[in-house]
């Protein structure tokens, strides 16, 4: 791997967050992905696409949890795009056994906005366990917090305020992302063919009618595949009700199995 004073010409970005909750907030992946953006201009750096994934980057089997982890590397390689840059290196993993197994898979460049250039295997790896380190020590800390809290009777939880607005917050991109699977679903009837699309050209298409992902910001192979199996179960569903106002018995296993995309979209593929 390069080193940092290589200058790469094109680069795929990586962006990440570790749970649902974190997903919620609108700004919390787009900070990493302008962050990416800024520095890959400043640099003249061609962005070639954004991956993300909302999942642990610090337990063993992480890498075959991210399907936009996965997708991105092999851009990176099928196209022979330089290098994947990150935000930082335990945005990629905080287990460097999984990082290992990812390096020998995939052997793709690291470029590092925190570290300013493309890090070595060695330099990965260590920034890699470094987090790996933080990440025990906050397991560790919010376990002896929890029993302190739970020794002393205190409820451990967010206060009425800050619970209200969560929830508040939630039916609010619940409702947003409810009206874009129903577009998606719409376009999807437009043409048979487009329910043969794969990710990417499904990504391109409603990039080009100008439908924004729930984080109103263009779509990825990675971020569209969950919007497209809500908006097939939507069809299915549909077709279901349709059947049903003709008095015909309705096996909705059958109904789902029939579409296009049936068996897409599971064991993260």
């Amino acid at each position: 791997m390069n080193d940092l004073t290589d200058h790469p010409k094109t680069a795929i970005g990586y962006i990440r967050v570790s749970t649902e909750m974190q997903a919620q907030d609108d700004r919390a992946l787009e900070r990493q992905a302008d962050l990416i953006r800024k520095f890959a201009a400043a640099r003249r750096i061609r962005l070639d696409a954004i991956y993300e994934d909302v999942g642990s980057g610090a337990d063993a089997y992480t890498l075959s949890r991210r399907p936009g982890l996965q997708d991105a590397s092999r851009r990176v390689v099928s196209e022979e795009v330089a290098c994947l840059i990150v935000p930082e290196p335990s945005r990629l993993f905080r287990n460097v056994a999984a990082a290992e197994q990812w390096l020998q898979t995939y052997n793709v460049p690291v470029l590092s906005v925190r570290d300013g250039g493309v890090l070595t295997d060695q330099q990965f790896l260590d920034a890699v366990r470094q987090g790996e380190e933080v990440a025990q020590r906050i397991r560790e800390g919010t376990s002896a917090a929890l029993e302190t809290h739970r020794a002393t009777g205190r409820v451990v939880g967010p206060s009425g305020g800050k619970r209200a607005a969560n929830k508040a917050s939630v039916k609010a991109r619940a409702a947003r992302s409810d009206g874009i699977v129903d577009m998606i679903a719409h376009i999807l009837l437009e043409d048979p063919a487009y329910r043969d699309l794969s990710h990417r050209a499904l990504a391109d298409l409603l990039n080009r009618r100008n439908v924004l992902s729930g984080w109103e910001r263009p779509w990825t192979p990675a971020g569209v595949r969950r919007a497209r199996y809500e908006a097939e179960k939507r069809i299915a569903e549909r077709q279901a009700l349709d059947l049903e106002d003709d008095s015909t018995p309705v096996d909705e296993e059958a109904v789902m199995q029939a579409l296009p995309t049936f068996g897409m979209f599971g064991n993260g593929n």
